[in-house]
């Protein structure tokens, strides 16, 4: 699945990954949103920690 998303973004695709395992989504990912209360925070770009997208799930920080 993985070589499938990569070929796809490599020819010019756009891929909206929705997981609840962190390390995938950080692996996988060029960019971050959130979503929180339907609201989408702002994206955050590489390199972004662990913190800042817990603080962005818990509402605390970035919320758009």
């Amino acid at each position: 699945v993985y070589q499938a998303l990569d070929a796809f973004v490599a020819a010019g695709n756009a891929v909206v990954l929705v997981s609840t395992d962190l390390d995938e989504v950080m692996q996988m990912s060029d960019r971050i949103g959130v979503l929180y209360r339907h609201r989408v925070s702002p994206l955050l770009a590489p390199p972004y920690s662990l913190e800042q997208i817990g603080l962005r799930m818990a509402g605390v920080a970035g919320e758009a």
